[in-house]
Order: structure tokens, then sequence, then C-alpha cells
């Protein structure tokens, strides 16, 4: 017997969250195991509010419309910031609508609270015996998820600061620019930064002295000492054009 599918996403979009559901949606259309494909609307705090899009009636036999789908910003379904907690009561609200719709596959698309959101949920329908696979479909641009290389969204994220820092580089007659790229404790985007210099990119100046890695410990004085170098480079540049 067939069992239906819901999705949702949460937390911060990518360039390419959407590809993500456009290509879970096109996979369950073509499973013969899945029947009708539901959307959570602004994820798992819709789902507990029964805010709930069927995905299939939507997109079945519109490919085009799949297509644009992968290629729309933002999130089509909306997100939320909700962190599940220890309530055993919100993991039954939760049971009892994936069984109003008769879910089987249950997919959340997101970083580290999204993937926290599997994890308990995971937890929960095994230690209860409840027949429903919870699936977390990766997607940040930190880069920081535990068991793979690098998550969908990073490689977007990467390519616009690289692109960022040559451009910058490429405008400007004097480089004296501070470039801020704050990402909390994750710092594989700042990463990407030092790609302007890559001999296949052909880029003949060496504009980009300094990389900083900034620990959200030390943040104030980092972030003060960066408003300092940056009002003396402005300094600097005012006198050099003299």
């Amino acid at each position: 017997m067939s069992k239906n599918m819901i999705i949702g996403q949460s937390g911060g979009p990518t360039a390419v969250i959407n590809s993500s559901l456009a290509g879970a949606i096109e996979y369950a259309f073509s499973s013969n195991k899945i029947d009708t494909v539901y959307g959570m609307i602004n994820g798992i705090q819709g789902l507990l509010e029964n805010n709930i899009i069927d995905l299939k009636e939507r997109f079945y036999g519109k490919p085009y419309d799949i297509n644009r789908l992968r290629l729309t910003p933002a999130m089509f379904l909306g997100s939320c910031r909700y962190k599940l907690g220890d309530d055993e009561k919100i993991f039954a609200e939760i049971i009892d609508v994936l069984k109003k719709y008769n879910i089987g596959y249950f997919l959340y698309i997101g970083g580290n609270d999204s993937m926290d959101t599997v994890d308990k949920l995971s937890k929960y329908t095994a230690s209860h015996n409840i027949d429903i696979k919870i699936v977390g479909v990766p997607k940040t641009i930190d880069n920081d998820l535990v068991g793979i290389d690098h998550s969908p969204g990073f490689g977007s994220a990467a390519k616009y600061i690289a692109l960022a820092v040559k451009n910058t580089i490429y405008t400007c007659i004097i480089s004296n620019i501070v470039l801020k790229a704050f990402i909390l404790l994750r710092q594989w985007v700042v990463m990407p930064a030092g790609l302007q210099l890559h001999p296949h990119l052909h880029v003949t100046v060496t504009a980009l002295h300094l990389i900083l890695f900034i620990c959200l410990k030390y943040r104030f004085l980092l972030i003060n000492l960066l408003r300092m170098l940056r009002a003396s480079l402005m300094n600097l540049t005012r006198l050099l054009l003299l």
C-alpha cells in the first residue's frame, strides 16, 4: 500500500533550496510507493498549525512549472525558526497530523536546526514504533553539516564571496578596502575569498592581503579593530589622492 510524502523548508534560504524541493517532488512523482505529495507552509510550525498544501495538485504533469521552481529564488514553501524541545505533547501533535494525511515519508530541507528537528523526530518515531521515514535534506551556506563533504547552498555563497572580492579588486584603483563576511562560527564561507588569487582566474593583482576568521567569542573586539583599520585605510587613501 502506497503512502504519502510531506516536505518542508526551514531556516534561511540559499540560491538552490528550491532546487532541492523540485528534485524531491520530481522523484516522488516517479515512485510507485508514494501517492500524494504535500508541502508544509512555514516548516514544522506550519505542520502544527495544519497549514499544508497539495503539491501533487500543483505540480504533477507540469514539468515546466517544476523547472521554474528549480530556478525560483527564496523559499517556495516558506520558512520558520521553530525548534523542537522535549515536550512529548508537541511530538504527539506532529504524529497526529502526519497520520491524518497518511504520511509515510517526511522530508525536511535545512541546516543545523532543521537537522536537529529531523534527528529528534526520527528518534521519537523509532522509540514509539511509528513507521514514518524521517529524512533530512541538507541545505546551508555554512557547509558545516556532519557526514557530507559540501552542502547545497555553500557553492553558491562561495562563488558570490569570491566574485565580490575579485570585482572589488578590478573596480577600485586603490584597493585599501575592508570586506567583511560575518558568518557566526562557520568560517567556510570566508575562505573562498582567496580564490581570486588562483592562477586560473588570471588575476594580475594581489590586493587581498589578509583573511580574518572572526570567532564569535571575540567578535566585538575584532569588529572594533576592523573599524579602526578601515578608518586608517580611508585616511591613507585621502593622503594618496592629494
